[in-house]
Parts: structure tokens; sequence; C-alpha cells
């Protein structure tokens, strides 16, 4: 199971807090697509569970059908900058080094 959702706004701090918010019982996996154009929205796709709607809300992430997602943004996935947490399953490899990196890179 796969859940789509759009949202405007600083990619990392997304991709921070769902870090933040992750636990065994949570979350296992998702992706944040970056939209390369900052005029245009960014992607979230979460695995094995759904965003509750007060959390959609709160952070302006508007859920789409996966048809919507293969017709604008399949096909676009070159004008996306791809960040995943735990793409690699079970081998739990840590995206935490790669993000204080990127935070690091902005001061």
């Amino acid at each position: 199971m796969k859940s789509f959702y759009e949202f405007q706004g600083n990619w990392l701090y997304i991709f921070d807090r769902l870090v933040g918010i992750i636990t065994p019982s949570n979350i296992k996996k998702f992706t944040v697509w970056q939209s390369k154009s900052e005029n245009k929205k960014s992607l979230l796709i979460i695995y094995e569970m759904k965003l509750s709607s007060e959390w959609e809300n709160r952070n302006g992430f508007h859920q789409i059908p996966e048809s919507e997602f293969l017709l604008h943004y399949k096909n676009k996935m070159n004008d996306h900058i791809i960040h995943g947490f735990n793409e690699f399953g079970t081998n739990k490899k840590s995206v935490l080094p790669i993000l204080l990196r990127k935070i690091l890179a902005m001061f």
C-alpha cells in the first residue's frame, strides 16, 4: 500500500518532521520528491499507512490518488530530487548523516 500527498514548502522541514515521528509501529518507509522548480508542488509517498487528516491539514498536505501520481509525477521523475527514508527495507540504512550534511551545508 502506498499513500501519495502533494505539498508546497520546505521538503527538509517535512522530512525532518517525519523522521522525528517514526516508530516501529508507525511509518516504516517514505520518500519525498522535491520539485526542482520552486513554484511547483513536491510529493510525499508513504508506504504501508496513511497520514491522519489532522496531520495532513496542519502541515498543508493534499492526498492524491495513485492514478494522479502516475499521470502527473511518475513520467516527470527527472523534475524532482528524490529523498528516501529506509528505502532499503530490513537493512535499516540511516539517512541521518546525509540529513545532517544537508543541514550543515545550509549554514
